[in-house]
C-alpha cells in the first residue's frame, strides 16, 4: 500500500526545466525500504507533469540518529588518535584483562598483513593507564602504521575487533580488523 506524504515543494537545482519551485503531491513508493529508514518517493503529477521525479528520503527517528558512541557500546572496538593514544572499548578491556591497568602488545603477520593484540605478561609491554572505562596507552608508532595501513587520513578512527582470539603458544591474539574503519 502507498502511503501519501502530502503537498511538497522541490528546489529549482532539481527541476528538469528550471520554472522555479511549484508544489507536488509524492507517493511513497517503497513504504518499508531499509527498516523504515530510506523511503523512495514519486512525483503523482506524473500525468499532467511529464517529468517524474525520484527523491529518497532518509527518516530519522531515535533507533537511527544515535550517536557511535552509543551504538558501539557493548562492542569490541579499538580507537586511535593522531597523537597516538589507543582506546580499547570496556568490552574488549575486561576481554583482555587490563581494565584498571596491564600491558598489551600488539603483533603483525607480515603474510597477510593482520594486525593483533594480546594481553602481555612481561614487563616489555606497553603499560595501559589506570583507568577503570576504558584501556589507554600510548603507542605512536603503531598507532601511525595501523592509519597508514587502513588508509586513514583523519585525526581519530575506531575499528571493530574479531569476536575470537586466535590463540598460539597459549597466547589469545585478537585481530583488529583494519578492512572497515569506522570514522568519527
Amino acid at each position: 500500500m502507498h502511503g501519501y506524504l502530502g503537498i511538497g515543494h522541490i528546489a529549482e537545482s532539481m527541476q528538469d526545466s528550471g520554472r522555479g519551485t511549484y508544489p507536488q503531491r509524492f507517493r511513497m513508493e517503497k513504504p518499508d525500504a531499509g527498516g523504515g529508514k530510506l523511503h523512495v518517493l514519486k512525483n503523482e503529477n506524473s500525468s499532467t507533469d511529464k517529468r517524474k521525479t525520484i527523491m529518497a528520503l532518509i527518516v530519522y527517528n531515535r533507533e537511527n540518529s544515535r550517536p557511535q558512541e552509543v551504538t558501539y557500546k557493548g562492542k569490541r572496538t579499538i580507537n586511535l588518535d593522531s597523537r597516538g593514544t589507543v582506546y580499547l572499548s570496556k568490552t574488549m578491556s575486561i576481554e583482555l584483562g587490563i581494565l584498571g591497568g596491564g600491558r598489551v602488545n600488539f603483533a603483525h603477520d607480515d603474510e597477510t598483513g593482520d594486525w593483533y593484540i594480546c594481553r602481555a605478561d612481561d614487563s616489555e609491554g606497553f603499560i595501559v593507564w589506570k583507568d577503570k572505562r576504558c584501556a589507554r596507552f600510548s603507542a605512536g608508532f603503531i598507532v601511525q602504521r595501523l592509519m597508514r595501513q587502513a588508509k586513514v587520513e583523519r585525526k581519530s578512527v575506531q575499528f571493530m575487533m574479531a569476536r575470537m582470539p586466535v590463540e598460539i603458544g597459549g597466547v589469545a591474539y585478537y585481530k583488529i580488523l583494519l578492512s572497515n574503519p569506522i570514522l568519527r
